[in-house]
């Protein structure tokens, strides 16, 4: 697979990864005592982290032309551990994230922090499957980055020094005399 597919595929996973962070992951009703309404935690909410791993491949996708293969195969290898951790993350602590995003929410809707107090203000919830379908796409975004850095890097010279021995002209100096 090329250089440049490869990170047409990079770069549709990271679209991936904005759009389901950018989902609701969780959908809570608040009670009249606390002003009503619905409260929706995305992903970006509930772990902040996402946004700042999802710009920092989207700065090596952009730099990727202007850089030597070995450095874009160490930011891809660096930026792959980055999302499985955060794949890890997600997939085992989600929901307490997306509780504690709540908690804040309503701290700054109602003016009581506890999360006592919070869950006396939900009327109903439900939760997406955002949370989940990111976990996914989060798997294959690392598929990809370990694609870029284990696919074979193709010679730059379109010749070696031995088929350019073969081109040469005889001797010349030798028919001179």
């Amino acid at each position: 697979m090329s250089k440049s597919r490869v990170t047409v595929l990079w770069l549709a996973s990271v679209i991936l990864l904005s759009a389901l962070a950018a989902q609701s992951w969780g959908s809570f009703e608040l009670s009249s005592e606390a002003g009503g309404g619905v409260l929706q935690v995305s992903g970006f909410v509930a772990i902040p982290i996402i946004g700042t791993l999802l710009i920092l491949q989207v700065i090596c996708v952009s730099i990727s032309f202007l850089v030597p293969i070995l450095i874009n195969r160490v930011l891809s290898a660096t930026l792959a551990t980055m999302i499985l951790w955060n794949l890890a993350d997600v997939f085992l602590n989600s929901t307490s994230h997306v509780q504690l995003a709540l908690v804040r929410l309503v701290a700054d809707k109602t003016g009581v922090i506890q999360e006592i107090a919070s869950n006396g203000f939900i009327v109903s919830s439900s939760a997406g499957p955002y949370a989940l379908l990111y976990v996914l796409a989060a798997a294959l975004n690392i598929f990809v980055l370990l694609r870029f850095v284990l696919s074979p890097q193709k010679r730059t010279s379109s010749r070696t020094l031995g088929e350019r021995s073969h081109n040469l002209p005889e001797d010349i100096w030798a028919n001179q005399n």
